[in-house]
């Protein structure tokens, strides 16, 4: 969410000053159209044709009570822990400070950090749900998330500065950046 933005939305030709507190957004064109500032505030997942398995998905439609039984269960997980709230915002801080650490070279905005930190611990949260229900998930998420978002970050980085030094060293590193020193005479 974000309550800062001096933009405001109209409603049947009224403006709208409701505060957004959370926002999701989900598209299936094309980036949408914003200021820099908007991207750390949103994480871009591309879908390819291949990226959806049909025959799951359509297993999970066919199922849906199961999947509704499995949201509920995890809800009480949660309810179940003591201290919930307190605990989650305590490992929400500590992993946004290590994630600013991690990311301090790559001047990443300060909302990537926050995002990186929410979804890792409640990550942390569901596979102790799975592995109390005999689950494994052996998957690296952490590093797959972070991969990401530094990935995200770099794509849409707006500052010259940093515009033209990815350039240079992309320029570099495939061999087609040429020095020519014309001060030398012949």
């Amino acid at each position: 969410g974000d309550d800062s933005s001096n933009g405001g939305v109209l409603c049947g030709g009224k403006l709208d000053e409701t505060v957004t507190t959370g926002l999701a957004v989900f598209t299936g064109e094309e980036h949408p159209q914003l200021q820099e500032s908007s991207f750390p505030r949103m994480l871009i997942l591309r879908f390819e044709k291949e990226t959806i398995n049909n025959d799951v998905l359509t297993e999970l439609t066919d199922n849906i009570e199961v999947y509704i039984s499995f949201i509920l269960a995890f809800i009480q997980h949660i309810m179940s822990i003591s201290d919930f709230d307190n605990s989650f915002v305590s490992k929400v801080k500590s992993e946004r400070k290590r994630y600013a650490e991690i990311t301090a070279d790559n001047r990443m905005h300060g909302r990537y950090c926050e995002m990186l930190a929410w979804m890792s611990v409640m990550w942390d949260y569901m596979k102790d749900f799975f592995s109390s229900n005999g689950v494994d998930l052996n998957f690296d998420y952490r590093k797959e998330l972070l991969s990401h978002i530094i990935r995200q970050h770099n794509k849409f980085e707006r500052d010259p500065v940093t515009l033209f030094i990815s350039a240079f060293f992309d320029l570099k590193d495939s061999n087609i950046l040429r020095v020519i020193d014309y001060s030398q005479k012949d």
